[in-house]
């Protein structure tokens, strides 16, 4: 070997120590840097490690109860709308009320009541038998067509046009209907009854036995029966002595 290339390697063994060491000096300044930075930018493990401890030691958060069914399917309430009054039918809430007046209809209604048994027949279907005249309420008895008797006084009702008894007289019924016309307008009609075949025209009233007696041979079928055979017996007789009278005149010169 040379004395050059003795002299390299000897420059080489001075200058390889130097290199090394600096060598060292970089690789600690950037592992230096490094741990610098990861602590800064929380990277490190011990920050990690606390921050799952804080996590675990933090109360579980309950999320929210569910809205129930009945609120998701209630209706939705409509907005009120105020009506728009007219300014004519505004009241001034400084006057006082006013009491409105409303005119009433009238109807006329039915009168509702049982009729009685003689309203169920006409005036001439009834055939009146007898009067009692002399007593402190005068009473007359007809007979409908069935023949049972009905006992009448002044006020009661009679016939089918809604007849009242208006009076009673020694030998005759007296009886007011009201008639209504094809013009609507009230007609007053009087129909008498007149009968002479029993009748009580003494000054003593009948005692309750004889008015007993009187209405039982009326309510009889036998008594009417003799009723009614004596008022044709002297429905006859009458035409008789008109003729006998008649006769009797002819005969005379």
């Amino acid at each position: 070997m040379d004395r050059k290339s003795m002299d390299c390697t000897q420059n080489k063994r001075r200058t390889s120590p130097l290199d090394s060491a600096s060598r060292l000096l970089v690789l600690l300044v950037i592992l230096s840097l490094g741990a610098g930075g990861c602590g800064f930018l929380g990277l490190d493990g011990g920050d990690t490690q606390s921050g799952d401890s804080q996590q675990a030691q933090a109360p579980a958060v309950k999320p929210p109860p569910a809205a129930p069914e009945a609120q998701l399917d209630a209706p939705v309430k409509e907005e009120y709308e105020r009506p728009a009054y007219p300014d004519q039918i505004r009241r001034n809430p400084f006057l006082p009320e006013m009491d409105v007046v409303r005119p009433t209809r009238n109807v006329a209604r039915g009168e509702v009541r049982p009729k009685d048994p003689l309203e169920q027949y006409s005036l001439g279907q009834l055939n009146l038998v007898a009067i009692i005249s002399s007593v402190a309420v005068p009473k007359a008895m007809f007979l409908d067509p069935v023949g049972f008797g009905h006992v009448v006084k002044k006020g009661d009702r009679i016939g089918l046009s809604g007849g009242i008894v208006s009076d009673i007289r020694d030998n005759e019924v007296e009886i007011r209907e009201v008639s209504e016309g094809l013009d609507s307008e009230t007609r007053l009609s009087t129909i008498k009854l007149t009968s002479d075949q029993l009748r009580e025209d003494d000054d003593e009233s009948l005692s309750d036995e004889e008015r007993e007696a009187l209405r039982r041979l009326l309510e009889s079928e036998q008594g009417r029966r003799v009723l009614q055979e004596s008022l044709n017996s002297g429905a006859d007789a009458a035409p008789q002595d008109a003729d006998s009278m008649g006769a009797a005149g002819q005969g005379r010169p």
